[in-house]
């Protein structure tokens, strides 16, 4: 089957041989690009080049533009090639046989750069500007990813990538050119380009103190970051492309642990596909076991709730009480249904269950308990009686990769057979009974955006819960003799009873509080990175090929 750009985003995954990453936020060249733009448009003194190296010559300009490319094929995944482009200017040489005044114009020199992470004094101008623009509470650090510049590496710029406008420059015009930009952007006291800000292309979030961060949800603040560049791979083709165009869908990623784990004992996280898709400027990706072991299906700790455990707290059904007359001619009997606080000793009941140990694409709840059945006979020197009553819960969550949404379904089926009879000439008399009640429901839980550039959780359910929790009941049976007790009619009474009570469970469920919590808990994920010069704004989450959360997001100036 032909790839597709969507298929090889959705191939890509955090697992590793020594273990998976926690969440990565993947960055392109393109958005990284953007955001170096963003920086040249709102510090005009970044634009201007006033170097003077003593003896070599002098190079007055004005930067129309500056650009990376990352390196993504080399056995280094921690350096760029920088391209600076001049609008304007002149470089005079002061040595060798033509020391004429030179047009820069256009002129765009190629020279690589090393990318270095470090985190920025807290209280810091930089630290509150970067803090308002997050927005988020809590006890975190904020680490820099910056531009480093090398003098050797300027000073043997490339080339090959460079672009002179058809100027021959010869080998020593080429040394003096590099070590005039080397004094500039290295050591001059007077260049923009020693202020480490102003070679930031990224800030990230990390934490000591992940319930600080975000209470109702620990599990998803990074307590471990550290970074690499990640290549592209177009659908059908095997290798990447580097450079300035060609190369934007390459890709810069942040790899986070949470819950204060262990980074993967690997060099760097290997491809496994694309997490951003051509002409796309970020995703996030959430780790399947800390979106789904760790949040969605958590049980009760103390300091969290569980979330879609609810599903099955209030679809349980049991055989709560069943007790005979004496002499035996009737059997009373009771179903209990919707108590949350049932089995509150057992924090794991209402945990659900993968289907594949290996797969996190479909979990199902179908407990097994003695509560749930009853099977007994009575006896006494004149009449019997008998009593079947069986229980079963069987729900389920699916996804679909591509997909936006889990598929929660279930259905709880209460059946009860029961005869009695007299033995003794002439009282041989005897009934019997049989009926069926069930409750069946399905809803579609979606992820979705929210425009503070968040992500919410939606249960999809109205406020009249019987429009989706269904209850309903077999035509019940009922036969008789010699005058026994009951009749149909008295059946179908039961079986409205018994109806009416689980309608009224079902009325008297709160799912808001749940609801709540799955809107709001993750309104702050996506502020956990900070690309240079911006946020990001969440859009079109969707599973991929093995249940990890992977989010679009686009670029948004506020910085």
């Amino acid at each position: 089957m032909a790839e597709t750009e969507a298929s090889k985003r959705l191939q890509s995954t955090l697992k590793t041989p020594k273990g998976d990453f926690s969440e990565i936020a993947a960055v392109s060249q393109r958005a990284i690009n953007k955001a170096m733009a963003n920086m040249l448009e709102q510090h005009d003194e970044m634009t201007h080049v006033t170097a003077s190296l003593e003896g070599i010559g002098t190079l007055s300009a004005t930067i129309g533009q500056n650009k990376i490319s990352l390196k993504v094929t080399g056995p280094s995944r921690n350096d760029a090639e920088y391209f600076v482009t001049f609008s304007s200017g002149t470089l005079q040489f002061l040595v060798g046989p033509h020391k004429d005044p030179i047009d820069v114009r256009e002129w765009t020199i190629a020279f690589g750069v090393d990318i270095s992470m470090m985190d920025i004094d807290k209280g810091s101008d930089e630290d509150k500007r970067v803090r308002k623009a997050i927005n988020q509470p809590g006890d975190f650090s904020i680490s820099s990813l910056f531009l480093e510049f090398n003098d050797s590496k300027i000073i043997n710029f490339n080339f090959e990538d460079s672009n002179f406008q058809g100027y021959d420059l010869d080998g020593l015009q080429k040394t003096y050119l590099g070590s005039i930009l080397g004094y500039w952007y290295v050591y001059s006291e007077d260049s923009v380009m020693q202020d480490r800000e102003k070679r930031t292309i990224a800030y990230g979030l990390r934490t000591g103190d992940p319930g600080s961060v975000n209470a109702p949800a620990p599990s998803f603040p990074p307590t471990g970051l550290k970074f690499q560049t990640y290549e592209y791979v177009a659908p059908n083709e095997t290798k990447p492309e580097e450079g300035i165009g060609k190369g934007d869908n390459n890709m810069l990623l942040y790899l986070q642990m949470t819950d204060h784990e262990s980074f993967p004992d690997v060099a760097i996280l290997e491809y496994s596909g694309n997490y951003t898709s051509r002409d796309m400027d970020v995703t996030m990706c959430i780790g399947r076991d800390i979106l789904w072991d760790k949040y969605l299906l958590r049980g009760l700790t103390p300091s969290t709730q569980p979330l879609l455990q609810i599903f099955n707290q209030y679809t349980y059904a049991w055989v709560d009480q069943v007790k005979g007359s004496n002499p035996v001619l009737t059997v009373d009997w009771k179903i209990g249904m919707g108590d949350p606080n049932h089995h509150s000793t057992d924090p794991k009941f209402y945990s659900w269950s993968r289907i594949n140990s290996n797969d996190y694409k479909e979990w199902t709840w179908n407990p097994n308990e003695n509560e749930q059945k009853f099977d007994h006979q009575w006896q006494d020197d004149g009449a019997f009686a008998s009593m079947h009553i069986t229980c079963s819960t069987g729900n389920s969550l699916t996804t679909q990769a591509g997909s936006n949404k889990i598929k929660a379904k279930g259905k709880t089926d209460i059946r009860v057979e029961s005869d009695a009879g007299g033995k003794i000439y002439p009282a041989l008399w005897s009934y019997s009974y049989e009926l069926h009640v069930w409750v069946s429901w399905e809803t579609d839980i979606t992820l979705s955006p929210v425009n503070d550039g968040g992500l919410e959780i939606s249960l999809n359910l109205p406020e009249d819960l019987t429009k989706v929790f269904h209850v309903e009941s077999d035509e019940p049976s009922y036969s008789s003799s010699n005058g026994a007790w009951g009749s149909l009619d008295f059946v179908k009474g039961m079986v409205k009873n018994l109806k009416n009570s689980i309608t009224d469970t079902i009325k008297g469920v709160n799912f808001g509080e749940k609801e709540s919590m799955l809107q709001n808990d993750l309104r702050s994920s996506s502020r956990f990175v900070i690309p240079g010069g911006g946020t990001f704004l969440f859009k079109s989450p969707v599973f991929n090929n093995v249940g990890d959360l992977m989010i679009e997001a686009s670029y948004k100036d506020d910085v």
